[in-house]
């Protein structure tokens, strides 16, 4: 997984282009699509909001991220969400979130498309 690790990397670092002490990647992930926001803090402790329209990470790489976290016995459980913590130093933490209000908006979006 530490080429995924290192794609979420690269793709925040094309997008940040001042120096920051560390920068939050926030995923959405649902079946067939992934949304991102994210910020990060610059050197002097400012939080600036990065520009998601210039984010190039293909959703393909968290569909995949997703999956390889469900195969393995010792990883997560099923997440909709993540938080990728970036450091300067290029260290990374990340979080794996389930929301239960998404999945709920979800499927009752998916409900009244059935219905249809």
């Amino acid at each position: 997984m530490k080429e995924i690790f290192n794609e979420i990397a690269r793709s925040l670092n094309k997008v940040i282009t001042k120096d920051y002490t560390e920068s939050i990647l926030e995923i959405k992930r649902l079946e067939g699509n992934v949304g991102y926001t994210g910020y990060f803090i610059d050197k002097k402790g400012k939080k600036e909001w990065i520009n998601i329209f210039d984010f190039t990470l293909d959703s393909s790489v968290i569909h995949d991220l997703y999956k390889r976290t469900q195969e393995h016995s010792l990883s997560h459980k099923n997440w909709n969400r993540a938080k990728f913590k970036l450091h300067s130093d290029q260290k990374f933490e990340i979080e794996y979130i389930w929301d239960q209000e998404l999945q709920n908006e979800v499927d009752k979006h998916n409900k009244k498309e059935n219905k249809k």
